[in-house]
C-alpha cells in the first residue's frame, strides 16, 4: 500500500479529506454532470433495487413530492402519536401539531393510458 504523503496546510488537509471522502462514497464528479442530479438518480436506483427484490411497497417519504410523483408514487395519509410526561404539554403540543400544514402530494399519471379501440 502507497503511503500517504504529509500535509502541513489546513487547506490542503480539508481538500484531501474531501477527497478522500468522495472516492469513499463513490461520488464521481464526471457521472454528475452528465445526466440527472444525484438525488434522481439515488431515486431511480432505489426504486430499481425495490422492484429487483421483489417488494410489493416501497416508503419514499414526504419530501420532494414533484419527483416522486413523477414516477408514480402516490401519497399515504400519515399520523404521528406525541405523548408528553407532563399533561399540560400534551394540550399544547396537540395545538401546535395540528396547526402544522403541508403540500399536498400532486397527482400525476406517469403510466401510458390505453383506451380500447372500437
Amino acid at each position: 500500500m502507497s503511503q500517504k504523503p504529509k500535509v502541513s496546510n489546513p487547506l490542503q488537509k480539508a481538500a484531501t479529506a474531501l477527497r478522500e471522502m468522495r472516492e469513499r462514497l463513490g461520488f464521481d464528479r464526471a457521472a454528475a454532470a452528465e445526466g440527472l442530479p444525484i438525488y434522481l438518480r439515488l431515486l431511480h436506483a432505489t426504486i430499481g433495487d425495490a422492484i429487483s427484490w421483489g417488494c410489493k411497497r416501497l416508503s419514499l417519504g414526504r419530501t420532494a413530492l414533484e419527483p416522486k410523483a413523477a414516477l408514480g408514487a402516490k401519497p399515504e395519509t400519515m399520523s404521528m402519536w406525541l405523548r408528553h410526561r407532563v399533561p399540560a404539554m400534551n394540550w399544547v403540543a396537540r395545538g401546535i401539531m395540528n396547526g402544522v400544514t403541508h403540500d399536498e402530494a400532486p397527482e400525476r399519471n406517469p403510466f401510458k393510458v390505453i383506451s380500447e379501440a372500437k
